[in-house]
């Protein structure tokens, strides 16, 4: 066989699997919009009087019958140009399809995984750019394992055009994430994350952009919730603190307030969040 006539073999065979696994998609989403909604979640934003009287952020939600979240709707202007999007999980609370409408559609994305027997992802799918102008990026997952079938790594290759990216995790003896990097089609190394754990659980992640020098930071708390970020920009031998993000959460884990300063122009945003319950 021609090798030309292999590559176009495997390519069919992918997309032969990828609509399989599409079919398996759709039958979630189904059963996710049969489901009502049932929690309204609103993002007020403070204003320069230091009220809270701006509501940029709305996000509706669908949980399974386990309480286990399934679907989010959500309309967001916490930025200049503001964006609507929905969010598919699966019953293990993975996401699984994600689409993003900005604004006048000056930009859309659609991200879509596709799992095997064993629930793990071994596709993925972006789609994204003007609606005129879109590109689509496949994504392989590839699992390396130890002679005692411990994981060892992950490699995904993102393709799009005839450009491909790889992106590398390094797990530790527990089979947590230790460490993760990208290349680029140059096979240059574009970010560099690290995870720092207590007792299995993340207790920090580190992610840098090499190539700006911009290192961010991220603490959690005993649940693994998201408590602080930090950024900061390398500057010869030291790390000079740009933003200081804080979070603070219910018992669920829910955030109630978000309150963020800006050490370059010594500004505070403040954005609270209230939840409710209701069947609509």
């Amino acid at each position: 066989m021609l090798i030309s006539q292999k590559i176009i073999l495997s390519i069919s065979i992918i997309f032969l699997i990828i609509n399989n696994q599409y079919r398996d998609n759709q039958k979630c989403i189904k059963e996710i919009k049969q489901l009502p909604f049932s929690e309204i979640v609103y993002g007020i934003k403070q204003d320069t009087n230091g009220q809270f009287t701006d509501t940029v952020y709305i996000e509706k939600r669908k949980y399974y019958p386990t309480d286990i979240l399934a679907y989010k709707y959500i309309i967001d202007r916490t930025e200049m140009v503001g964006f609507y999007s929905e969010e598919y999980y699966r019953k293990d609370q993975n996401l699984f399809l994600q689409t993003r409408n900005f604004q006048n559609d000056i930009f859309n994305s659609t991200y879509e995984t596709f799992i095997d027997s064993n629930n793990l992802i071994q596709q993925a799918l972006m789609i994204s750019g003007s609606m005129d102008r879109p590109d689509t990026m496949s994504m392989s997952y590839e699992r390396y394992y130890a002679s005692d079938g411990q994981l060892e790594s992950l490699r995904i290759r993102s393709q799009i055009a005839n450009m491909t990216t790889e992106s590398i995790t390094q797990y530790n003896k527990e089979e947590l994430p230790a460490s993760s990097y990208a290349l680029s089609p140059m096979s240059d190394t574009t970010y560099l994350t690290k995870y720092f754990y207590q007792n299995r659980q993340l207790v920090r992640l580190e992610n840098e952009l090499l190539i700006s020098g911009v290192l961010s930071i991220s603490h959690y708390d005993a649940q693994e919730y998201l408590v602080r970020e930090q950024l900061f920009q390398h500057a010869s031998d030291s790390l000079i603190l740009l933003q200081e993000t804080d979070y603070t959460r219910n018992n669920k884990g829910d955030i109630l307030l978000k309150s963020t300063n800006n050490l370059a122009d010594q500004s505070e945003e403040k954005m609270k969040y209230i939840y409710e319950k209701r069947s609509f």
